[in-house]
């Protein structure tokens, strides 16, 4: 029998591409800050590295080596990198569909159990901007680091201090982190940032993903002075610094949970929003503007226990895309400022169409809701739609300035009281959902029109799902382990 060599040459190529394409050639890279020497291959388990790529002091074979699309760099479970390794610049990339990992093997640690890779900051400032992680490059995942002992520096009041910088970065994910621990130069500064991303400029920050990372300032100065916020209840830190996709994430003890531009706010818990030292924002959500090409989906999310502005939408003009709001739960919130629709921030200042629809509201402190709860300031162009929430508050308007721009469509409102009696409370596992067929809510509502969900769902196939089927609840923080529960 003759060989075909030229139909063999062929059958060997498209494999070498199949492989190529599943990054068969794919290296791990080991990194234990206690026992790996930079002059090692790193690429076992019994001969790491001490550093990892970017961080400072890696030399030798470390800083020779090339991080390829699929490669991964794991750091030991339980090991300590101290502040001099810091700030740790990444500036490599991976490709789409065969991202860079920056994480974990969980069957390789020190200790009874394995415990996440630890970066301490040790409460003083690291070089360049100070923070702790840069990313520069694209399709990176970093995934499950514990950082803490971030130094607040009081000269950069909106976060050039950070726990992951990601301005520079595009298509990179970080999740499952617990940033904690932050330390402030004086009592009247407000500036660090969780993760920092700035979609100010449009090169920057597109397709980043930031989910199931924990944030939670309980072990702060200023809440293990006040925990109750017995005093001035003051708090520090911004959790989110703008970012395109943020999704599961609990948010704990800080002076803002989100300020920026977010195209997707899902399934987020923010709690506990304390006075910001500084004065600034100390909100929940604050989107300023949404991007533009594809509006806002904010659903699924729980926030509650707030100073200052619990959410604060600013949907953007009339050619841009609509914005959605549903399946939220929001309460016990200062007086005033609930959830806040404003149309004066935009560019232009003309407003775009805007659904806020089976929503859960309490409309100020539990016990005494009292005050307005959302509403629509009738800008000269663009839309408001109210649909199906639950408002809980004695005023007479709950859902203000809504006039020829603004529909409202089977809104349930109760006093604090009525609520109350049937059943809901901020108490229940779920705040304020029914306890049986005969609350007052069951069967109150308007079945949303399916070309509404139809639209979410042409954007999002997950947020599309939400919206056709049921209220889902925020992940929920297990605080033994510091990680948020879906």
């Amino acid at each position: 029998m003759q060989m075909n060599w030229k139909k063999l040459g062929q059958i060997v190529l498209m494999l070498g591409v199949i492989l190529v394409g599943k990054s068969a050639f794919a290296t791990t890279y080991y990194v234990d800050y206690s026992s790996g020497n930079d002059s090692n291959n790193g690429t076992t388990k019994s001969t790491p590295w001490q550093r990892a790529p970017g961080m400072i002091g890696c030399a030798s074979a470390c800083s020779a080596a090339t991080i390829n699309p699929g490669d991964s760099v794991i750091l030991k479970g339980g090991v300590t990198w101290p502040n001099g390794t810091m700030p740790w610049q990444i500036n490599v990339s991976g490709a789409s569909g065969n991202n860079v990992y920056w994480g974990v093997d969980q069957t390789w640690y020190t200790g009874g159990g394995w415990t996440r890779p630890i970066l301490n900051g040790g409460g003083t400032a690291v070089g360049g901007n100070n923070d702790f992680i840069v990313l520069y490059g694209s399709y990176m995942t970093v995934d499950n680091f514990e950082m803490t002992g971030l130094y607040c520096l009081a000269s950069s009041p909106y976060g050039d201090s950070s726990y992951i910088n990601a301005t520079q970065s595009t298509y990179s994910i970080v999740q499952n982190t617990y940033m904690h621990g932050w330390v402030n130069q004086t009592s009247a500064t407000d500036s660090c940032t969780g993760i920092l991303s700035d979609s100010h400029s449009p090169s920057y920050d597109v397709g980043n993903v930031y989910q199931q990372n924990v944030i939670d300032g309980s072990d702060t100065a200023a809440v293990i002075a006040d925990p109750s916020c017995a005093g001035a209840c003051l708090g520090t830190l911004d959790a989110f610094w703008y970012g395109p996709i943020v999704r599961n994430n609990v948010v704990n003890q800080v002076s803002n949970g989100y300020v920026g531009g977010a195209q997707e706010f899902s399934g987020n818990l923010i709690e506990n929003v304390r006075v910001s030292a500084g004065g600034n924002h100390e909100n929940g959500f604050e989107n300023n503007s949404d991007p533009c090409a594809t509006g806002l989906l904010f659903f699924n999310n729980v926030i509650r226990h707030t100073t200052g502005v619990n959410i604060w939408i600013a949907p953007t003009g009339g050619a841009c895309a609509t914005t959605y709001a549903f399946n939220n739960i929001t309460y016990n919130t200062t007086a005033g400022n609930v959830w806040d629709v404003a149309y004066s921030l935009n560019t232009p200042s003309t407003g775009g169409t805007y659904y806020a629809f089976n929503n859960t509201i309490e409309c100020g402190p539990d016990g005494s809701a009292s005050q307005v709860c959302t509403g629509c300031p009738s800008p000269s162009s663009g839309s408001c739609h109210f649909e199906n929430n639950h408002l809980i508050t004695s005023s007479a308007n709950p859902i203000y300035v809504c006039g020829g721009n603004c529909t409202k469509t089977t809104n349930l409102a109760q006093t604090q009281s009525a609520a109350n009696a049937a059943g809901y409370t901020a108490s229940q596992t779920n705040a304020f959902s029914p306890r049986s067929g005969s609350s007052p809510t069951v069967g109150a509502g308007t079945n949303v029109d399916s070309s509404l969900c139809a639209a979410v769902a042409a954007i999002l196939a997950s947020a599309g799902t939400a919206c056709q089927n049921a209220t889902a609840y925020s992940v929920a923080y297990n605080s033994a382990n510091h990680t948020a529960s879906i």
